[in-house]
């Protein structure tokens, strides 16, 4: 995206992600561009912080300890926004984001989706995922997602493209497999870590598997205003 000029010096933009801020990071100092990212974890604000200031980045870049549906907007609004692997936080929510409010700009959404035959149905189950791994989770359909963005910018965003990546995933869920194994415990007792290590572990096989059936779907999403 920074590459085809979504985004330049003079931009505003906020991000809502889970990536402890590298995107951010490298986004600002390629493009220039002033980044506002917002995360609900004290240690993780800590930590993007820091590394603001190790690569001379305070000037461009702000971290905010909140919600990012309830980001603060600058004067003139937001010129772009983006939102990495953040779908998944409720369905309640999705109608109603300030995030596809984007007033002159253009917002990418990315995350993981369920296909539609299966939608209806995994909402009435209970499964793995939702009870030890995310309470309260979700993941929408591409045609409910879509809904929810005419719904939730009150039809003030047109979806420009939908580019499917559910190819990418498998990688991704190998490697972080692998960093699991050689992750070590820290305050955490033998028992306790391999208690973890065996529940994520099934995690990351059993969204591996979602993916190769083609249950699972990773999508971008790129809107106008």
């Amino acid at each position: 995206m920074t590459c085809q000029g979504f985004l330049s010096p003079e931009m505003n933009y906020s991000c809502a992600d889970w990536s402890k801020g590298t995107g951010e990071s490298e986004t600002a100092k390629v493009t220039g561009c002033r980044v506002t990212a917002t995360t609900l974890s004290t240690e993780q604000k800590v930590l993007f912080e820091e590394r603001v200031k190790a690569e001379g980045l305070e000037d461009r870049i702000e971290v905010k300890l909140c919600d990012y549906r309830s980001t603060p907007r600058p004067a003139g609004g937001y010129d772009r926004i983006i939102s990495i692997e953040m779908l998944d936080v409720g369905r309640k929510h999705l109608r109603h984001s300030p995030s596809f409010e984007v007033g002159g700009g253009r917002a990418v959404v990315q995350g993981i989706t369920m296909v539609n035959k299966f939608h209806t149905f995994r909402n009435k189950s209970d499964n793995f995922i939702d009870r030890y791994i995310f309470p309260g989770g979700y993941l929408p359909s591409i045609p409910y997602l879509l809904s929810c963005i005419d719904v939730g910018s009150s039809s003030h965003l047109e979806v420009e493209s939908v580019s499917s990546i559910g190819e990418k995933f498998d990688q991704n869920w190998e490697r972080i497999k692998e960093a699991m194994v050689r992750g070590k415990g820290g305050r955490w007792g033998e028992w306790e870590l391999e208690d973890f290590r065996r529940r994520w572990k099934y995690y990351f096989l059993y969204c591996e598997a979602g993916f190769r059936a083609g249950v699972l779907g990773g999508h971008v999403y790129l809107c106008c205003a």
